[in-house]
């Protein structure tokens, strides 16, 4: 028995908790703590105004694992010309909620949930395809009463058309944000140094192959149905070109 098996229904009640706290209000000041650790320990960064929405943040981006979150922030990030105030990778409709009220412009990325549930799965295996698809109809769910006060970006136009997007988000909220331009020499630049080694990518890509087939059989008919319902409501509101 491997130890990742016997670490699992740790990893798995860790998991839950994570998802309970970045969800609802009362837990908040419980959550900002394992924000900040993650992308410390994931990104290594250390400015807590990236950690957590405030008085002066400019720009939250944020949506489910596996939206599409890393590539959006990171291409904004080198698109601009002067410092920004940006909240990311926070995975918090708590964090998202209060950014709407605020009147802070926010990205709300999203992915089809089989997509995304596998991709979360990919890289945390230890959670189960029903945790990822019920996490994403708790962390949606939560957030759809306020998404006429955010910009929803369905995940082929996070990953595929920012400028397009970023554009939108001027438009929107009025700002100044600059915008991605898409060459071969900044696709270049947003290549993660700590990438996936050849070895781990051929691995990581055989687990998505194998979640991909178990989905259907492994995740209940109705949660699958719910996920996709509350994903199609929201895409419904999401940017088109």
């Amino acid at each position: 028995m491997s130890l990742l098996t016997l670490k699992r229904p740790l990893l798995q009640f860790k998991f839950e908790v994570r998802s309970l706290l970045a969800r609802e209000p009362m837990l908040a000041p419980f959550n900002w703590p394992v924000i900040w650790w993650t992308q410390h320990k994931n990104r290594g960064i250390i400015d807590v105004s990236e950690c957590l929405v405030g008085s002066d943040t400019e720009f939250v981006i944020d949506g489910f694992q596996g939206s599409g979150n890393s590539f959006a922030t990171v291409a904004f990030k080198k698109s601009q010309t002067k410092p920004v105030r940006l909240a990311h990778h926070l995975h918090s409709p708590v964090q998202i909620i209060k950014a709407a009220r605020k009147e802070i412009p926010v990205l709300l990325t999203i992915r089809e949930p089989k997509g995304a549930a596998i991709s979360l799965t990919s890289r945390w295996p230890y959670v189960s395809l029903t945790q990822a698809v019920r996490g994403y109809c708790y962390f949606y769910e939560k957030i759809e009463p306020h998404a006429d006060s955010l910009l929803v970006s369905p995940f082929t136009l996070t990953t595929k058309h920012l400028d397009a997007v970023i554009k939108r988000v001027n438009e929107r909220f009025a700002t100044d944000f600059g915008v991605f331009e898409y060459s071969d020499e900044h696709m270049k630049e947003l290549r993660n140094p700590d990438a996936l080694t050849s070895e781990q990518e051929i691995k990581r890509s055989a687990l998505k192959a194998e979640q991909k087939k178990n989905f259907e059989n492994e995740v209940d008919r109705s949660l699958i149905k719910r996920a996709q319902e509350v994903y199609e409501r929201l895409n419904q509101k999401g940017i088109t070109l």
